[in-house]
């Protein structure tokens, strides 16, 4: 996995370099980044005033964004490792032993498979070919 993991943080790197170099190529874009710091420290002076926080939740969209991509790769690491390992059929709390109706390596392949591509990738794919909600599509 700590190979992985680099692939992971260098791909992210590279994905939020992107999108920043997308942003400051837009009008809005590019004033934001210009008064980035006051935009910051005044949404966390006065967080109650509506129009000042929206400099912090586009600076929080960043790492909001990043934590996405993170979830998603330990979801896909998390089921690469329990296809290497032996089977895991069953499992007990305190003394009482459950039995799984498939293997657990099974059990989060589905999970992957439905949770991020049918619930994330394919409403993405389908928004960004009806080129609808864009920001939403492309998150």
């Amino acid at each position: 996995p700590m190979l992985s993991s680099l692939y992971f943080v260098l791909v992210s790197g590279l994905c939020i370099f992107v999108e920043i170099w997308i942003i400051v190529h837009t009008r809005h874009g590019l004033s934001f980044f210009q008064n980035l710091r006051g935009h910051f420290w005044n949404a966390l002076a006065a967080f109650s005033v509506c129009e000042k926080r929206k400099g912090a939740m586009a600076s929080f969209a960043i790492i909001l964004s990043f934590l996405g991509r993170f979830d998603t790769f330990s979801d896909i690491i998390f089921t690469a490792m329990l296809c290497h390992q032996e089977e895991i059929n069953w499992f007990s709390v305190h003394g009482v032993l459950f039995h799984l109706p498939l293997p657990l390596h099974q059990i989060s392949l589905i999970a992957v498979v439905f949770g991020v591509f049918v619930c994330q990738a394919l409403p993405g794919m389908t928004l960004l070919v009806m080129r609808k909600s864009l920001p939403m599509a492309f998150k």
